[in-house]
């Protein structure tokens, strides 16, 4: 025949080839269908509304937290009445049972190492579907462990394996197919978000309450530091004056003193507050309790000076004595900066909703950089045995209070410490640090 009958016999003759390869080949058949209905057919499902049925799942408030939420929509999209969630825990190094729905077997621990976490090491595995009778060799280890589930779901975040669902047959028989595999790929994906997001937070948690502790801890050990102080002081006078009945009064006093102070301290060890409700609704007044302070600052020989302000001034004020801790602080470093022909003078006063303890010394002074970039910073330190953490207690103290502690200070003319509260009636500021 003609060339061009040559090439249509060949044409055709390869069509019917290509035909027979396919009929006989499962793999190329199943792709093949697969085009098929991805292309020629409706989908399956209406993503539009699997998507709105999975953000009102996910959103909706259960009892066990997010491990029951991530359970509880992966369970209703693919229409099963429960099953167990396991959730990676990086400082147990353990997938550990986070959530159980109706499932029939007590949840346990699974090793990082175990064969049935290993089988999920090959990222193309979407689910193992236990009730398949061609079911994969891996699929095989979790039917012996669960011999009443359906189908496992591994939850990838980013390639790692964050947790692994497992589910009760459905209510209705299913074969799941390529849209089937898509959907839970799509979703497992966007809940192992969930569960790593919920595994941060709590890991953030715990390192906020553990700096907490150690925030304390510092406070404890700054208090613990001036107690050490009173007591020393105490025993290296004892032997030079310990036939005056004054000073004996007084160092029994002290005694006492340190001894209250430090049960406080435990008690601060413990959480225990030591707030008192009464002072914050009733007022404080804060002329009174200063005058009551410097006049015990006078009785053991020390000299403070006191403006003339006599009227009342009531603050609000939950904790009298974390105030005082503050105000002693700030009067022993005034002290300590005013030469010995100096006073330290304390003055109250009230402006904008606010009164103010003004704590005044005569001493070197401080320069702009130095109060805002070292003062208040904890560990940061002037004197060769000091901790650095006496500025910063008494700011965060101040703001715990519902105050606030501001500086002016002049090189060369001495400094103002004010101790800024609420007047009484005004509700306390909790300022944020």
């Amino acid at each position: 025949g003609t060339t061009g009958t040559v090439l249509a016999v060949l044409l055709l003759f390869g069509a019917l080839l290509t035909v027979a390869v396919a009929i006989s080949s499962g793999r190329l058949r199943s792709a093949l269908r697969t085009f098929i209905n991805e292309n020629f057919f409706s989908y399956k499902y209406d993503y539009r509304l699997e998507w709105h049925k999975f953000i009102n799942s996910v959103s909706a408030w259960e009892d066990g937290g997010v491990a029951m939420r991530v359970l509880r929509t992966l369970s209703e999209l693919m229409d099963t009445p429960g099953g167990a969630l396991w959730s990676y825990r990086e400082r147990w190094n353990q997938f550990m049972p986070a959530a159980q729905w109706s499932f029939p077997v007590e949840a346990a621990p699974l090793g990082t190492a175990d064969e049935a976490i290993a089988v999920f090491e090959d990222e193309s595995v979407v689910f193992l579907d236990l009730s398949a009778p061609d079911a994969a060799p891996a699929a095989k280890i979790w039917r012996e462990r669960f011999p009443t589930a359906w189908l496992v779901v591994p939850l990838r975040y980013r390639a790692t394996l964050a947790g692994v669902a497992v589910l009760n047959p459905p209510r209705s028989a299913k074969t799941l197919n390529w849209e089937d595999r898509n959907l839970i790929a799509l979703v497992s994906m966007q809940l192992a978000a969930y569960l790593v997001q919920e595994e941060t937070s709590q890991a953030l948690a715990d390192a906020r309450q553990l700096e907490e502790f150690n925030k304390r801890i510092a406070f404890i050990l700054h208090d613990i530091k001036n107690t050490i102080g009173q007591l020393s002081l105490i025993a290296r006078n004892v032997e030079k004056f310990g036939d005056n009945k004054e000073f004996r009064k007084d160092m029994v006093l002290t005694i006492e003193h340190s001894v209250e102070k430090l049960h406080e301290l435990l008690a601060r060890l413990r959480g225990e507050s030591g707030a008192l409700p009464a002072a914050a609704t009733e007022g404080t007044d804060l002329t009174a309790l200063v005058a009551d302070y410097v006049g015990r600052k006078r009785a053991v020989g020390i000299e403070l000076a006191m403006g003339d302000t006599e009227q009342p001034a009531f603050v609000t004020l939950r904790d009298r004595k974390a105030f005082l801790n503050v105000l002693e602080h700030v009067v022993a470093n005034a002290l300590e900066a005013t030469p010995a022909d100096a006073q330290v003078c304390l003055r109250i006063e009230t402006a904008a909703g606010r009164v103010c303890l003004n704590v005044d010394d005569q001493g070197a002074g401080m320069t702009p950089q130095f109060i805002a970039k070292e003062l208040f910073r904890p560990l940061r330190s002037t004197k060769g045995r000091g901790l650095g953490i006496g500025a910063y207690q008494a700011k965060e103290t101040m703001r715990e209070l519902g105050g606030d502690i501001e500086v002016s200070s002049t090189v060369g003319k001495g400094t103002t410490i004010t101790l800024a509260l609420p007047v009484a009636g005004q509700q306390p500021r909790r300022i944020s640090a």
